[in-house]
């Protein structure tokens, strides 16, 4: 069994939940342990959202086993959409009730809303993560505020474009490899780089299928972090989301 109340979380977890709904990653699985409680969906393109939120952070926190339950994230966004400023979330189940139980609490009027929200599977194992496996040689720091004019910029272009990294700059590529007309980033005024990267470029290949939703995504950051592999496969964007934990996008490996 878990529960677990958030203070004043709820609408930070709307906004984290968000991007789920606008890339369409509506079956999702929350999966619980004692020291993290992550959500997961895959969205269309095989691009997977990762929401990994730390316990230590909640107003309260209950876990007596690991548990992996499946919901339908358009009814948890449903729901949180009746969060006020100042309420009370408080999320709890197991794989036996057939439901997750949903309360909230307004702490100035005392008012309360529960809820079910029913479970789509019971499995203990969570849903697989791509390229959890691998460690990321490569790290590229960029503002947020930046990066969402980025994003925009790109996603004018077409869904498949690539930051070509060097140990001195970020510049952006469409899917034919041609630079897009966009300011290159240098380090370390505008970027920050590390890891195993030199004057060869790393090419880390973003699908921008879900534009909208990644820039929503970086909202709560002051920096988001691309994360791959020297050989250019394997990318990760992790965007910070305040107290909340860490909202991240994995990026399928580009076909050859």
């Amino acid at each position: 069994m878990f529960q677990f109340t958030l203070d004043p979380c709820a609408l930070l977890l709307r906004q984290a939940v968000t991007p789920f709904i606008q890339a369409q990653a509506y079956n999702g699985e929350i999966y619980v342990s004692p020291t993290v409680v992550t959500l997961i969906a895959e969205a269309s393109g095989s691009v997977v959202l990762v929401l990994r939120m730390k316990p230590g952070t909640f107003n309260s926190f209950t876990c007596t086993k690991n548990l992996s339950l499946g919901l339908d994230l358009r009814i948890l966004y449903h729901n949180l959409l009746r969060a006020k400023t100042h309420a009370f979330l408080r999320l709890s189940g197991d794989e036996t009730s057939g439901h997750i139980d949903f309360g909230l609490l307004d702490t100035r009027t005392l008012q309360g809303y529960r809820t079910h929200i029913p479970l789509l599977s019971r499995s203990n194992e969570m849903l697989p993560v791509p390229h959890l496996q691998y460690q990321f040689q490569v790290r590229v720091a960029i503002p947020a505020e930046q990066f969402r004019v980025i994003i925009m910029k790109l996603s004018q272009f077409e869904v498949a474009v690539s930051a070509s990294v060097t140990d001195t700059q970020v510049r952006f590529l469409n899917g034919n490899g041609v630079a897009i007309p966009y300011p290159i980033l240098k380090k370390p005024e505008q970027c920050i780089i590390e890891g195993d990267v030199g004057a060869d470029p790393v090419s880390l290949v973003l699908n921008l299928r879900h534009a909208r939703a990644i820039m929503n995504a970086s909202v709560m950051s002051n920096m988001v972090w691309l994360l791959g592999q020297s050989n250019g496969s394997s990318v990760m964007l992790d965007c910070p989301f305040g107290k909340l934990g860490n909202l991240n996008y994995y990026f399928p490996k580009p076909e050859a």
